[in-house]
């Protein structure tokens, strides 16, 4: 059933990437911070825990996301600005990749005061 799951995930965020949107989808691996593809993922709950959605590009996140995101992992081999508010405004803080030298990998967005504010991201 995981497997499953896991992959259906992927097949829909290869979707995404061709059609650039936001992608949706069953709770990933709880806890462990690993979305499976390249993507910045963003679970509903600190810890990697809860639902989980793949930002696969710059975007507004949209009204199910919006406000919502409590942990971040960034393997999309690439640096985000995540914003407060849509249209890239308002406050923002980079999300580095996974890299040698980074984790990309931010547990709980609270300790940096971004708890439940992402909007949009580039």
């Amino acid at each position: 059933m995981l497997r499953t799951k896991k992959t259906l995930a992927i097949v829909a965020v290869a979707a995404a990437g061709i059609a650039g949107a936001v992608v949706s989808a069953a709770p990933a691996s709880a806890g462990t911070g690993d979305c499976g593809v390249r993507a910045q993922c963003g679970w509903e709950h600190a810890d990697y825990n809860g639902e989980v959605g793949y930002f696969l590009q710059a975007t507004t996140v949209g009204s199910y996301w919006n406000d919502r995101v409590s942990s971040i992992s960034n393997t999309a081999g690439r640096s985000f600005r995540n914003h407060n508010d849509i249209n890239y405004l308002g406050d923002y803080w980079t999300s580095t990749p996974k890299n040698a030298a980074s984790s990309g990998k931010y547990g709980n967005l609270s300790y940096i005061g971004y708890n439940d504010k992402l909007s949009s991201l580039r």
